[in-house]
């Protein structure tokens, strides 16, 4: 057999088994550790309270995991017996102090040990938890943001909305943002219209800048329904929306460029991570891409086609962690 057959012959062997594998043959998958957990539900979201010590968030069934060593291994935590909900949100305030919920907040001053049942902050569901200190914190529920300065004892609510923010971010005491939006225009299940709402404080969520500007229903909005949102800082930041686009801020969220609306790399849910302002990752379904050009341009760092991709972080000395369904525990090397 010459060369060319052989060579041939190699690359037809490779790409089969990298089928067999469900992995793109494009993708060097090495750059990501697989830890494995023990645990084949759905992990939704993973933050770290130090270096080392670190929370990951799963449900059906719920699930609390705890590291100490950076990510390399997790320890199952009891989560509360008397819960019925699948929790949608949980937020470790310190390594001793964390939230978790869904229609009913929960709150563990153990480390997750024991749970104490709060009381419900209205009638829909939490999307998100953010705490500033000990004491302070937000809540984005079905009917707008909630405050607490008495680490979720009680809440009152400082922003009110008819469609819901699903996303909360907190640079410093003072300065946040809050996103989200909703299908306003649909038929046949194919999305015609949607409206993103955007809002940031400078006071600590005691008054709030409304971002989002014109009307759903004369075509002049300047956002679609936003799925991710990430600030660097209080001028430079980035959303996702539902409509794959990938859009860049210089102003503080006064104006908006799209940056990528490139169906191949952005999906209708995808999420952006930033370490800073050129380098930075983007979940898309099956696929982590990475970009060291502010998003221009996105190459694949990850890929498998049987567990989709929930959350992407960042941990306080940047190492990157992702997670998603059937218990996928991704930590970059």
């Amino acid at each position: 057999m010459n060369n060319s057959k052989m060579f041939y012959l190699f690359i037809i062997c490779f790409l089969f088994s990298c089928n067999q594998q469900n992995v793109d043959p494009l993708v060097n998958n090495n750059n990501w550790q697989t830890v494995n957990i023990n645990y084949q539900g759905t992990l939704t979201d993973i933050k770290f309270v130090s270096v080392d010590t670190g929370y990951t968030f799963g449900n059906d069934p719920n699930i609390l995991l705890k590291t100490t060593d950076g990510g390399n291994s997790w320890e199952a935590l009891p989560f509360p017996s008397s819960a019925s909900d699948m929790f949608t949100s949980f937020y470790p305030i310190t390594s001793k102090i964390i939230l978790a919920g869904r229609y009913i907040p929960y709150r563990s001053m153990d480390g997750g040990r024991t749970w104490t049942k709060l009381s419900a902050l209205d009638s829909t569901s939490i999307r998100q938890f953010e705490f500033t200190s000990a004491t302070v914190g937000y809540a984005c529920t079905g009917n707008g943001v909630y405050k607490t300065t008495d680490t979720g004892n009680s809440w009152r609510l400082v922003k009110q909305k008819s469609l819901a923010y699903d996303a909360i971010q907190f640079l410093d005491a003072q300065n946040g943002f809050i996103s989200g939006g909703g299908l306003v225009e649909y038929n046949a299940s194919k999305i015609i219209a949607t409206y993103g709402f955007l809002a940031r404080t400078k006071d600590g969520g005691e008054t709030w800048i409304n971002l989002d500007k014109g009307d759903w229903s004369t075509k002049t909005q300047n956002l679609k329904k936003i799925t991710g949102m990430q600030f660097i800082d209080t001028n430079y930041g980035y959303l996702s929306t539902i409509e794959n686009e990938l859009l860049r801020t210089t102003d503080g969220g006064s104006t908006w460029e799209i940056i990528n609306n490139d169906k191949d790399f952005v999906d209708s849910y995808a999420i952006p991570l930033f370490i800073n302002k050129d380098t930075g990752f983007l979940r898309s379904g099956k696929t982590i891409f990475r970009t060291e050009d502010g998003g221009k341009t996105l190459k694949k760092d990850y890929y498998n086609e049987q567990q989709d991709i929930l959350k992407l972080y960042s941990t306080p000395d940047n190492k990157i962690f992702a997670v998603g369904r059937d218990g996928l525990l991704l930590k970059r090397k």
